[in-house]
């Protein structure tokens, strides 16, 4: 007869890396796959607009698991709706295909709304000289489906710095 094979033991629970400490000081960094991320650092709102339902979903788990809140919208008239609501956004990640209203669309009606949001565009399937105008015309960052939390990480970086330029040049 043989013996079942020995449970691991329990281990103790771990606290919310996030939470401030009993002592009052800082909360610990978050931890990402390519290292440390400072909270200051991150965007506190992320507005995600992809009409793909399972990209969608992937996006907004990428998101909370990185201690943002994910603002999820099917489409271009839901993300519209948010942002006429005042609903706060720090930044937008907009597919650039959608069908009705694209993310071009949306990238227009948020620079005239939301003059301070940075917009990251993301697609799969767009053309260079669309994402070149894109950019041209105020997008912060592109980012080429499929894409993981690096690449987003390097994009949020990408908008807090034009962020600090457009203040110190006094646009916001």
């Amino acid at each position: 007869m043989s013996t079942p094979p020995a449970l691991p033991a329990p281990q103790p629970v771990q606290p919310d890396p996030r939470a401030a400490p009993p002592d009052g000081r800082a909360p610990a960094p978050l931890l990402s796959p390519s290292g440390p991320l400072e909270p200051a650092r991150s965007p506190r709102r992320l507005l995600v607009v992809d009409d793909e339902p399972l990209v969608l979903r992937a996006l907004v788990r990428l998101g909370e698991r990185q201690g943002i809140e994910v603002l999820p919208a099917p489409d271009a008239v839901t993300a519209l709706q948010l942002l006429r609501s005042g609903q706060a956004v720090d930044v937008a990640l907009i597919d650039l295909v959608m069908p009705e209203l694209d993310g071009e669309a949306l990238l227009e009606a948020i620079l005239v709304l939301r003059p301070g949001v940075p917009v990251i565009l993301m697609s799969g399937y767009a053309r260079e000289e669309r994402i070149e105008r894109c950019l041209q015309r105020g997008a912060v960052a592109f980012l080429r489906k499929p894409f993981g939390w690096p690449e987003l990480q390097r994009a949020l970086e990408a908008c807090r710095s034009a962020g600090e330029a457009d203040h110190h040049l006094g646009v916001r």
